[in-house]
């Protein structure tokens, strides 16, 4: 639907003189949805690449700000997107970034897990102290399997909800252009 949408907006629709105040302010409208669009469509990738390659909070602002997607702030709270779709994506991108984090704290705790197992053997008198260490990264463990479903499903659900407002924002393009060009030939 998007690759052919991308030919449907590849023109604004200009503002004509002859143009009814209200047809004027309609054309405008389509035309700031249009760049929206266009610009989500542009920056999407590298605002995952924004959030994937951050190191902290300060990183991801910093990088944010840098690339023009908001304007200069001091902490993630205060962050407003210039392009609401972009804002609403970013949602997304920030729950991967925290998936990814917990996938690589559950590698890491498997491998102590793996790591404690194996000193069971060469050290039968601290048997029961390593067991209740196993006992208790296992919790972890299920722990982070459960947050990590959490965050995978809330994750598509956002990014769902971005398409279909994506896909909505395209139908009012589509119709407003229909009303405009209407409008236009009966006058």
């Amino acid at each position: 639907m998007i690759k052919k949408f991308k030919n449907f907006i590849s023109e604004k629709i200009s503002v004509l003189d002859v143009d009814k105040p209200s047809v004027a302010s309609t054309a405008n409208q389509l035309n700031d949805i249009e760049s929206q669009i266009k610009e989500f469509n542009m920056k999407k990738v590298d605002l995952e690449n924004i959030y994937k390659l951050s190191t902290n909070e300060k990183d991801l602002v910093s990088k944010l700000s840098a690339r023009k997607f908001i304007n200069p702030v001091s902490s993630k709270s205060q962050m407003e997107f210039s392009n609401p779709l972009l804002g609403k994506y970013s949602r997304v991108c920030d729950l991967k970034k925290q998936i990814t984090d917990l996938e690589k704290e559950q590698s890491e705790t498997d491998k102590s897990i793996k790591d404690k197992e194996s000193e069971i053997g060469p050290n039968p008198t601290m048997k029961d102290s390593l067991m209740d260490d196993i006992k208790g990264k296992k919790t972890d463990i299920d722990n982070i399997k459960r947050r990590l479903q959490e965050l995978k499903t809330e994750a598509d659900r956002l990014e769902r909800l971005t398409m279909i407002e994506l896909q909505g924002m395209q139908k009012e393009i589509q119709s407003g252009t229909r009303e405009v060009r209407q409008d236009r030939s009966q006058t």
